[in-house]
């Protein structure tokens, strides 16, 4: 009842804290359009892939209503928000022996492309079941000057004091299956959605990416390594929708590090999310 009622809680701030992500833009983004249905995500990714804006148009269309043969098929569905992580108490301010692992949480993020399989109707058009199978990329950009290093079977978080990072981020890479109940209500042209699930995540990889000045230069690495890094991840998700546009939120029942080798922080992401409904 706690995740539930926490699962709620995030969804609910979704809007709000989506808000605050930070707009600046360096130079000139790369653009990628993704079109699903009758829409398009135009996804501006900025400074070497590490920020991503993105925009959402809907496509004129002289249709009455929805395809029928298109409403059931396989579809992708596409997810961008904030990520962070709480302590065993659901908070996200972190205890003083934490304050290392502090995130910017205007920078921190997560992004999923899934594809939707055919749902399984349970009444009609209105209550169905749906699964699918994707990847996500969550990204964790930390606030203060630390270096993560991992020996003896343990994430160690120090302070670096030779080094001035400009960036300094764990990024991890999951391969998703999600497995869903969902409702429309209202017009079935363009319904009011709800879901509900699970996703079920293994990790394929995990890197630390760092910009720093050293002396008079300006550096950049790419480590990769576990760190420990839970290989496993079972989210509990729920989104909401008018038509092919809506808001979720995810919350991870299980911990971000493998249990006793690191501090014990649970995953959580909430954001925009389009398509899969």
């Amino acid at each position: 009842m706690k995740s539930i009622t926490l699962l709620f809680g995030l969804l609910f701030c979704t809007v709000g804290a989506f808000a605050q992500k930070d707009s600046l833009k360096e130079k000139e983004p790369d653009t990628t359009k993704i079109k699903i249905g009758n829409s398009i995500i135009i996804i501006l990714n900025n400074d070497d892939s590490d920020d991503y804006d993105f925009d959402f148009s809907s496509k004129d269309s002289s249709k009455t209503g929805k395809d029928d043969s298109n409403d059931s098929g396989i579809g992708l569905a596409f997810d961008f928000g904030l990520a962070g992580y709480m302590t065993p108490g659901n908070s996200i301010a972190l205890p003083a022996n934490q304050n290392l692992m502090e995130l910017n949480s205007a920078r921190s993020n997560s992004v999923g492309l899934t594809f939707m399989f055919k749902e399984a109707r349970l009444a009609k058009k209105r209550l169905y079941v749906r699964s699918g199978l994707g990847i996500n990329w969550t990204n964790y950009h930390f606030k203060n000057n630390i270096n993560i290093s991992t020996s003896n079977d343990s994430t160690a978080f120090t302070s670096d004091s030779i080094r001035s990072f400009d960036k300094y981020k764990l990024r991890a890479t999951y391969l998703q299956v999600p497995l869903l109940i969902g409702m429309r209500l209202g017009d079935l042209d363009h319904p009011f959605g709800l879901q509900f699930g699970v996703v079920g995540s293994y990790k394929i990889g995990s890197a630390i990416k760092q910009k720093y000045t050293l002396g008079e230069s300006k550096l950049k690495d790419k480590v990769k390594d576990d760190y420990n890094l839970n290989p496993f991840k079972f989210e509990a998700l729920a989104r909401v929708s008018i038509d092919n546009f809506g808001f979720y939120a995810k919350y991870s029942l299980t911990e971000l590090f493998e249990s006793g080798r690191a501090p014990e922080l649970y995953p959580f992401s909430m954001g925009i999310t389009i398509g899969g409904f």
